[in-house]
């Protein structure tokens, strides 16, 4: 339990006195560059390869491109929506994706026979019965 949470229940009468400590630049370092991306998936089993290609492409967390729901790309307008309720830190993002982009078409060969998700393959890669990719073939085969 959380030193604010022990507190508020009543388990501490008053918060510790700690030293904090500095972190420094913490900020993401050393991304992949398009040849990297492309060598890291032509390593993959071909069910993740989407997966993998649309986290390069979007710079979204696993877990958030693993619960991408169809109801948020949406096509005509040539986005795809990040509820605030599924982004880490609480906001809305859209994100660009042109009719005829690498985006679009990447989607375009994701599967679509699933219970309202784009891809199912998470942090720890599951998947379910009914999601099915390119020519019928499972989005993801654990």
């Amino acid at each position: 339990m959380g030193l604010k949470l022990a507190k508020a229940r009543g388990h501490l009468n008053a918060m510790p006195d700690l030293p904090s400590v500095p972190v420094g630049d913490n900020a993401e370092q050393g991304f992949f560059t398009d040849e990297e991306v492309a060598l890291v998936v032509s390593h993959l089993p071909g069910a993740l390869k989407p997966l993998v290609q649309f986290l390069a492409l979007t710079g979204w967390r696993s877990r958030e491109a693993s619960q991408l729901a169809w109801a948020e790309v949406n096509r005509a307008e040539g986005k795809i929506l990040l509820r605030a309720s599924r982004s880490k830190n609480g906001r809305a993002r859209e994100f660009p994706c042109p009719p005829g982009g690498e985006l679009a078409a990447l989607l375009k060969g994701a599967p679509t026979r699933t219970a309202g998700s784009c891809c199912s393959a998470r942090s720890s890669p599951r998947c379910s019965t009914e999601t099915v990719g390119r020519g019928g073939a499972p989005f993801y085969r654990p």
